[in-house]
């Protein structure tokens, strides 16, 4: 026995056109980015204050293992008021220590001899901007050393460094 819809064809439900595979691979792609950017976000640690920053590198040394460097030696940043200087040090940052002035990574000064494979690497200065506004609020540069040790040679070729580079007060040590 047939069911009377089977006799009809306008009683079919309507042909449900299929996705492109341009359309189902976008949607892969924005739950993949939103699936990385929830994972990333869960191993992010908010640090407030170079203070909050300082306390947390001693207490968990292991952050160095996410240290990003943006600009490695021989790279090019910040202008001596004619051109951007050569770094003779390695600039990044940690990418899951997040100072709130900029939502990105504190950022972070290699002493010249070092880089971020050297082993106990420890706050031993900061640089802040002279004119804090905006963005340079409060996005200071943290400057490491291995088990917090430089020489005066070190601490000079430093200082000769930023001397000349306008945007930045004098360097602040931690010690020596």
């Amino acid at each position: 026995r047939r069911k009377r819809h089977q006799n009809r064809p306008n009683s079919q439900p309507p042909l449900r056109k299929s996705p492109s595979k341009g359309a189902i691979m976008k949607q892969i792609m924005e739950k993949w980015t939103t699936f990385l950017e929830n994972e990333e976000k869960k191993e992010q640690i908010v640090l407030k204050t170079r203070s909050e920053l300082y306390d947390y590198l001693k207490a968990h040394p292991e952050s160095n293992k996410n240290i990003k460097i943006d600009r490695p030696k021989g790279s090019k940043k910040w202008s001596d008021g004619e051109n951007k200087k050569v770094l003779t040090f390695d600039y990044g940052e940690w990418s899951n220590l997040i100072n709130p002035a900029d939502k990105m990574g504190w950022d972070l000064i290699i002493m010249p001899k070092y880089d971020k494979n050297t082993s106990s690497l420890e706050p031993i200065g900061h640089l802040t901007y002279k004119d804090e506004v905006g963005k340079e609020k409060k996005n200071d540069k943290i400057i490491l050393a291995p088990n917090s040790n430089y020489t005066d040679e070190e601490k000079q070729e430093m200082d000769d460094f930023f001397s000349d580079v306008d945007v930045f007060k004098p360097i602040v040590w931690y010690k020596n």
